[in-house]
Formats: structure tokens, C-alpha cells, sequence
């Protein structure tokens, strides 16, 4: 009779652990592939916005060329303040799949109308600029296909996107890619 009522008081032990684990759980996201901000128990859905890969020759190529992708608009709609602590929850179809396969945090600069963020620059004669527009993320296991995306470092003010490398829209030519943006403010 012994080792029951010991069987016991652990399950009752573990159930207590496990419910009490429950109150930090990972809000369920409404959408897949979606990027939503995950600021104390609750979720914000990113901005989503279609971006261009761009390629800009310089004087017909002899002042070098740029690629970047490009966004519409200054500015995201959606504001963070830097002393947040940032944290982006991803709620994925298939629980294979890798989150940094599918989606890329790039710093983009406001040009004009547009937001711009260069992924190479080369010089006239072949040289080539390291550019610094990609940020990398940690990724842990949030529950069931969920996953909590974390900037490996502290993010500067300014816009950012999340590139969802998987969700390509052609139109003839025109080739665009989903980016979930956001902002940064002081």
C-alpha cells in the first residue's frame, strides 16, 4: 500500500509542476508563418508587406552595383520601443521545419519613400563592402510548432523586417517576397 500512495503523491507532485509551468505558456498564434511580437502574455501581429529585390548599377556599372530588398513606405506601422525586451513568436505548418530556414531579420535604412536594405555592394572593380543589414536570431522551442525568435543582439532604433524566404509572389516579371516589419523607437 506503500508504494501507491508514493506513486501517487509524485503524480500529484508532477501535475502541480505542470500546471504551474502552464502560466508562462506561449500564446497559440492565430495564423501560420505569421510574425506576431510577444511583449508579457499576449501576441501583436507584424506589419505585412511585399519587398523587391532591387539591383542598382552606378554610371552604368563602372561606379559598381548595389542589391538590396526594398519596402514601400518610411515607416512600419508597427512600433517597439528599444527598451522592450524583444522576443517574435513564428507558429509553423510542419514541425520539420527550421525557423532560421524560413525567415531572415534584415535592418533596413529609410530612402526616400521607401525602406532599403543592402544584402551586397560591389566596387567597379570587383571589390566588395560588407554590408551588416542581416541581424541574427536565436531560436527556441515555444510548444507544438511554435517557436520564440530572439535578435541575438540588442536592436539599434529603425526599421526592421522579417523576410519569409518561402513566400515568393510573381506576378509575370515582377518577383516580390512577404516581410513582416516593424520599428524600433528610442
Amino acid at each position: 500500500m506503500r508504494p501507491s500512495f508514493l506513486l501517487l503523491l509524485l503524480v500529484a507532485a508532477q501535475t502541480t509542476l505542470a500546471q504551474s509551468g502552464s502560466a508562462t505558456k506561449i500564446p497559440d498564434p492565430a495564423f501560420l508563418n505569421q510574425v506576431y511580437c510577444y511583449k508579457g502574455d499576449s501576441l501583436t501581429a507584424l506589419g505585412r508587406v511585399d519587398g523587391r529585390l532591387e539591383n542598382k548599377m552606378k554610371a552604368l556599372g563602372f561606379g559598381g552595383s548595389q542589391m538590396g530588398y526594398s519596402l514601400e513606405g518610411a515607416r512600419s506601422a508597427i512600433r517597439i520601443r528599444k527598451t522592450d525586451t524583444l522576443r517574435f513568436v513564428v507558429k509553423l505548418a510542419g514541425s520539420m521545419m527550421d525557423p532560421s530556414m524560413m525567415l531572415q531579420l534584415y535592418r533596413f535604412e529609410p530612402k526616400k519613400n521607401n525602406r532599403i536594405a543592402l544584402i551586397s555592394s560591389h566596387s567597379r572593380f570587383g571589390g566588395e563592402e560588407d554590408v551588416k543589414n542581416v541581424v541574427r536570431l536565436d531560436v527556441q522551442a515555444g510548444g507544438m510548432n511554435i517557436f520564440v525568435l530572439i535578435p541575438a543582439e540588442k536592436l539599434a532604433p529603425g526599421e526592421y523586417g522579417f523576410m519569409n524566404k518561402m513566400a515568393l509572389n510573381q506576378s509575370g516579371t515582377n518577383v516580390s517576397y512577404t516581410f513582416y516589419d516593424f520599428g524600433i523607437d528610442p
